[in-house]
């Protein structure tokens, strides 16, 4: 990723974006590539003016793994990137952080008043100060158990200029606002760049808004369930939580167990000229992780120095850990320079982050990148280079390359694990030495002499060449290579047909692959009779190439199937993000994880991580008929229809494998199966129907926070899609909820379409509500109301009107058709719309703050029994619509996840509150809908509440919220469907409920 960042005292000189493969990260595993004259090399096709995080491997501490992919690809991943590629042959190794429970209390009453005041004191510096500044140095020192040195130096940056100025420079997350958009990028996701609108004032909800800026922040706290270093104490570092922060001492005093002052003492600078000196009051703090020390400076309350506990680390020797806020000012800033960047046009500006492609996806199918290679060694089949004779250098192009398939196979005399690629090689180059060629290009500095690199290479033959590089820019920039081996497969019209990233490892051999890592020089490489290196697998790329150049497209195609199931786990861990973001930011410390989304790369059919599926239990009343095998079933959707002579029946259709409209018969089986005409890209799992006289039925298809909807027939034919172009995968705002209304009582309906924003408050306009006709042309926009989640539409009748009566109900000349769009919002209200216009037309607020739900339903007949409804008397006839409407919604009970459904009444308080449930939802699912049943002796009638549980339960429950149904699936839940059938006079009620494997049918008797 090209981004040219400018101020803060680094520098950087513009660069045409390389060729080459887009690297996550820099290598844990396989070995890492230097440039000439440095000791490692940058993150890859990123040239940005930030500080070079240091990446010095902590042996002992971090240990060296590989990613391997499918057909033994394989991505680098640093200790701090986001494992985006695990396997179980994978295991990232780290100093164990050991979460302590947290206080629930703001700070504990034990912290002697003289420590409350000087910290209060510092505190409200930070809070008056309108600019802030500094460049940060994270220091960490130490021994391993192997008395090996641990040392680390990561820089970061804070700059704030109050109200929506920033730049925050931490791990491997750079982030600037700069009054008029906020920009982020993260080391490891290269070619993306995050843009949205800059808030009016910046909020901590801000920094923490992409799961991927929280990973990087928190260091592996979101997806990979650990801390960094640093973290255990806050997310944020020190002066960006007491500048943004309203309560900083919560999170600073947050577990601890007693705090003492220290006698004053002196920090001094040497960073600047001449080295400044600074008298510093010190605060110790003891917390059950250990000490830790802050040092304010006594004349300007700034925090000089933060000495972080280590008690978490026994294992290490004269270990520390210390911060330092070098330069740390509340002076002006520059803004002309500070807050200054260029995006280059080549990267799209996205309002999230996504996860990062595979780097082969960015070379297939491209021109390999121009190359000279010379080598001293004669080939063996009088075959030489361009220029050249027998015995002397030769000189390989591409073009002297084309006659044939060529390997181009990137190793070094420092790699081990390019060696045996190299070895395991041989024989293949042997076999097809008339039909391919394989050039071994020697990645060592230019300092390394060829009678160096001769002593490393180990070729038995000469159907493999060993060459060097001649050209500048060095070969690493212009190949990409971040770890080795890297293997190019070339055809012979010079495009890339494939790329492999590390060493090609067979699949299912964890012992063999241990005993390659394990392996001294010179060792045999095999056990048994089985080489650990994928050979057959690399043979058979070969023998592709051999036949055509279609091999590119197959491995894209493999390669977009990965991303694209990446995607399907990523956008439903993106919405319980969300979901849990809202509660941590009420009651977080803004450092410690009470729940976490679950893991998005665990199955979720196998019960894998989090969440946990309780095993199945028979249902109490509903009556199992039959059992329809599916995969990938969801979004389960009843159409009623009704015939001339009155007869109605219903029809079920979901969604198949994300991208499939699925019609089922009574039965359940399928009567067709269409797919829906859509980009690869997006991820379908929401159905909506609708029907007007001009278009017949048609449908709307969206996923959660998914970039656009879709409008198709009943064909899969796309009717329109809003919005209708998008420049990439992330520019529109995401989708939370799509509802099919008629807003104006003509009878053609309208579609109300929720986006989320940027920002978690009101005033980030990035989304908001809005309406679209039935061509998809926008009929209005409320860019003020940020939705939550789902919405709804209830009678505007006998809603409480802000001063208590209904005298504006009671006006109203047809109450069935004036309604009110029921929007739960990210503020946590109840927010009322005239669906006409989109303006708000009154909030409901909760008395009770921890009532907020993020989603609500509705159901027209279910009586509303708040006996302290100031319209329950009203016994208007023409009020009855609006009497016996109520709402209901789902909402966390608590941080840990617990869920329960609250219904509402008109006046938007509670009526009551059944638990349903713990843990995190797996795959996307209507959380709570509405049914009404046939008359039943099981007391299975009337209209109920259809509740999937995210640890795998149905619910049914009544219009009072008592439980009904409950029971156990022992799976997770995608779709819940009530089917009725009418035989006479008789109506028969079926449920249905899907989930990964398919549908299983319940008679209601």
């Amino acid at each position: 990723m090209l981004v040219m960042l400018t101020g803060c005292g680094s520098e950087s000189t513009p660069a045409d974006s390389p060729p080459a493969p887009s690297a996550q990260s820099i290598p844990s595993s396989s070995s890492s590539v230097p440039v000439d004259g440095a000791d490692s090399m940058p993150h890859a096709n990123v040239e940005a003016k930030v500080p070079q995080h240091t990446q010095k491997s902590m042996d002992g501490m971090v240990a060296k793994n590989a990613a391997n992919g499918e057909n033994g690809d394989s991505v680098a991943l640093t200790s701090h990137s986001t494992d985006l590629a695990e396997s179980e042959n994978q295991t990232v190794v780290q100093p164990e952080v050991k979460e302590v429970s947290p206080s629930r209390t703001s700070e504990p009453a034990a912290i002697p008043d003289q420590v409350r005041e000087r910290l209060e004191k510092m505190a409200e510096a930070y809070a008056k100060t309108n600019v802030y500044s500094d460049q940060g140095m994270i220091y960490v020192r130490g021994q391993n158990e192997s008395d090996e040195p641990i040392d680390m130096d990561i820089p970061f940056v804070t700059v704030l200029e109050r109200p929506n100025h920033l730049r925050l420079e931490a791990y491997t997350t750079t982030m600037i606002a700069d009054g008029r958009y906020l920009v982020a990028f993260i080391d490891d996701f290269p070619n993306q760049v995050l843009r949205r609108a800059a808030p009016q004032t910046l909020a901590v909800g801000d920094i923490f808004a992409d799961p991927f800026v929280t990973e990087s922040l928190s260091q592996g706290a979101i997806f990979r369930g650990r801390l960094g270093f640093t973290q255990s104490v806050a997310w944020l570092p020190p002066p960006l939580l007491l500048l943004l922060d309203d309560q900083p001492l919560r999170t600073l005093l947050d577990q601890a167990i007693s705090a003492e002052i220290l006698p004053s003492e002196t920090y001094r600078n040497e960073q600047v000229e001449p080295a400044a000196e600074f008298l510093c009051d010190r605060v110790k703090i003891v917390r059950p992780d250990g000490e830790m020390v802050l040092w304010i400076d006594a004349k300007t309350e700034i925090l000089r120095k933060m000495e972080y506990p280590i008690a978490e680390y026994p294992q290490l020797k004269n270990f520390s850990i210390t911060a330092d806020f070098l330069l740390a000012d509340f002076a002006q800033t520059s803004k002309e320079t500070v807050f200054a960047y260029e995006i280059p046009d080549t990267i799209p500006v996205q309002e999230r982050l996504l996860p990062p492609r595979e780097p082969a996806v960015s070379v297939i199918g491209k021109p390999v990148p121009d190359f000279v290679f010379s080598s001293t060694t004669a080939s063996a089949d009088g075959e030489n280079g361009e220029n050249s004779t027998a015995d002397q250098t030769m000189s390989w192009t591409p073009k002297s390359c084309a006659d044939r398939p060529l390997l181009l196979v990137f190793w070094a005399t420092y790699a081990p694990e390019s060696l045996d690629l190299l070895d395991a090689l041989e024989p293949i180059a042997e076999k097809y030495r008339d039909k391919i060629r394989i050039l071994a290009v020697n990645t060592d500095a230019s300092t390394v002499t060829q009678a160096a690199i001769d002593v490393k290479w180990r070729a038995k033959n000469d159907t493999m060449l060993s060459v060097r590089d001649t050209a500048q820019p060095p070969i690493a920039e212009r190949f990409g290579i971040t770890s080795l081996p890297t293997t190019y497969f070339v055809g012979t019209d010079g495009n890339v047909q494939d790329l492999i990233v590390a060493l090609p490892i067979r699949e299912n051999t964890p012992k063999l692959l241990e005993n390659v890592e394990n392996k001294k020089d010179g060792e045999s490489k095999e056990v048994g009779e089985e080489s650990v290196i994928d050979v057959a697998g690399l043979e058979s790329r070969i023998s592709q190439m051999l036949v055509g150049n279609g091999l590119a497209t197959q491995r894209l195609t493999e390669i977009d199937g990965r991303w694209n199931d990446l995607m399907t786990k990523f956008e439903v861990t993106n919405t319980e993000y969300q979901q849990w973001l809202k509660a941590w930011l009420v009651y977080g410390r803004y450092r410690f994880v009470e729940s976490l989304p679950s893991n998005m790369y665990a199955d979720a059919s196998e019960n894998g991580g989090n969440p946990k599926i309780l095993p199945a239990t028979p249902p109490q009343i509903l009556k199992p008929r039959t059992t329809v095998t599916m995969p990938q079933i969801g979004a389960l959707t009843t159409v009623t229809r009704t015939d001339s002579t009155g007869k109605r029946s219903d029809t079920l259709y979901g969604l198949r494998n994300w991208a499939n409209f699925v019609e089922f018969d009574a039965s359940a089986a399928v009567v067709r199966e269409v797919p829906i005409g859509k980009t690869s890209q997006d991820i379908l799992s929401s159905l909506r129907f609708a029907k007007d006289e001009k278009n017949g039925e048609w449908w709307v298809a969206f996923g959660s926070m998914a970039p656009r909807i879709y409008c198709f027939d009943t064909t899969g034919a796309i009717r329109w899609t809003y919005p209708e172009k998008i420049p990439n995968l992330a520019t529109a705002k995401g989708v939370v909820d799509v509802e099919i209304v008629d807003v104006d009582g003509d009878g053609t309906p309208e579609i109300v379409v929720g986006l989320s924003g940027s920002g978690l408050r009101e005033e980030d306009v990035e989304g908001g509500i809005l309406c679209l006709d039935s061509t998809g042309k926008q009929k209005w926009w409320n860019p003020q109301v940020l939705p939550a989640q789902k919405f709804t539409m209830i009678p505007e009748s006998g809603i409480v009107s802000e001063t208590g009566d209904t005298s504006e109900a009671k006006n109203n000349v047809d109450e069935t058709k004036n309604e009110l769009l029921v929007v739960p919002s990210q503020n946590g209200t109840l927010v009322l719309l005239d669906p006409k216009t989109g303006q708000e037309r009154r909030r409901l607020e909760p008395e009770d703050s921890s009532q907020w739900v993020p989603w609500v339903t509705s159901a027209k007949s279910i009586p509303n029994a708040n006996p302290d409804d100031k319209t329950a008397a009203d016994s208007d006839a023409s009020n009855e619509i609006g009497k016996n409407t109520s709402f209901a919604g789902v909402r966390f009970n608590q941080l840990g996840g617990d869920w329960s459904v609250v219904a509402f009444g008109r006046d938007g308080q509670p009526l009551w509150t059944t638990p349903i449930g713990s843990g995190n939802y797996a795959l996307p699912v209507e959380q709570l809908s509405s049914a009404n049943f046939a008359a039943s002796p099981q007391s299975i009638s009337g209209n109920g509440w259809l509740v999937p549980g995210p640890d795998g339960t149905f619910s049914i429950l009544s219009s009072e919220g008592a439980m009904l149904e409950h029971f156990a699936t022992g799976k997770s839940l995608t779709g819940v469907a009530v089917v009725q059938q009418m035989d006479g006079e008789t109506v028969t009620d079926r449920v249905v409920l899907s989930d990964a494997d398919g549908l299983t049918i319940f008679d209601v008797p």
